[in-house]
């Protein structure tokens, strides 16, 4: 998957680079191609649209956070 983010990275900075309209398209048009095998490949694993917000957060979810913890009057950390 990760070699699949560099390849569509790659691909976003030939669009970029481009002065082509017609060689612009192409790599437009791969560039989708290879995001949907993305999403298929992510939707597969489970994950779709959550693991992509996932990864915006850090990695983590809304439900995978760090538990809170509180302190009580003798300074030690408890986990509720």
């Amino acid at each position: 998957m990760l070699e699949r983010m560099k390849k569509m990275q790659e691909q976003m900075n030939r669009i970029h680079q481009t002065k082509d309209a017609k060689e612009r398209k192409k790599l437009m048009h791969e560039h989708m191609q290879t995001m949907r095998e993305q999403m298929k490949d992510m939707h597969a694993m489970g994950g779709g649209m959550k693991m992509a917000k996932s990864a915006e957060h850090g990695g983590r979810s809304e439900h995978s956070g760090p538990c809170h913890e509180d302190k009580d009057d003798g300074g030690e950390t408890h986990k509720e």
